[in-house]
């Protein structure tokens, strides 16, 4: 297996679409998306989007540490989802797009908080409840050769196998599954939620100077 760096010599070009992956890519398997008890408003400011959605922006006292933490779920569910997204990974999907570099978001939960966060907030491409994102990207017409893939999860092995096979660049977090790892052509320095997505992108933007 390669070095990001090498990986990137080897394959970046320019206008490549970048796809990633959500959990376990831009949050922490060990922190990021978690099923809570509805919180108490008291923990943040309360928000109800026009489609329902209750977004609760945590307000920390402590250094966050670069993460921006958010709970979110629908209406008049007893359930809300916790996530812990890294600050410099949404500052790199800024600079793709500030690019004109296709930036998509793809996750096979249909979770309020990532909607929120990458639609939103910061206006990338979003694709939620995608079970099987090799059939999507197949449905979609993507070029895999020109695909950076980002992912961590068993689930996604086949259409990381076949962006590398197709001479694309998929990558891998650090702490990934043994089966995204074996799939990618590459693996950040970085776990999940700790800069894998920004490590990336500056990987990318090095290459091509």
């Amino acid at each position: 297996m390669a070095t990001l760096k090498k990986l990137m010599t080897e394959r970046a070009e320019p206008d490549m679409v970048f796809i990633s992956d959500v959990d376990g890519v831009h949050t922490s398997p060990k922190s990021g998306a978690k099923i809570s008890a509805r919180p108490d408003k008291a923990f943040g400011s309360l928000f109800t989007l026009t489609n329902g959605v209750e977004i609760i922006e945590l307000r920390l006292t402590k250094d966050p540490k670069d993460c921006e933490y958010v709970i979110g779920g629908f209406v008049d569910e007893d359930i809300m989802e916790f996530y812990q997204f890294h600050t410099p990974d949404g500052q790199a999907v800024l600079n793709l797009l500030q690019k004109e570099i296709r930036t998509v978001i793809v996750s096979g939960r249909n979770a309020a908080p990532v909607r929120d966060r990458f639609e939103n907030k910061l206006g990338a491409e979003t694709h939620l409840g995608v079970r099987d994102k090799l059939i999507w990207a197949r449905e979609l017409d993507f070029d895999l050769s020109s695909v950076i893939f980002i992912s961590d999860g068993h689930q996604d092995a086949s259409l990381l196998s076949a962006v590398h096979e197709a001479g694309g660049i998929a990558i891998a977090p650090a702490d990934a599954e043994l089966e995204a790892k074996t799939s990618s052509g590459a693996l950040t320095s970085a776990d999940g939620g700790e800069g894998v997505f920004a490590e990336v992108v500056q990987a990318y933007l090095w290459a091509l100077k």
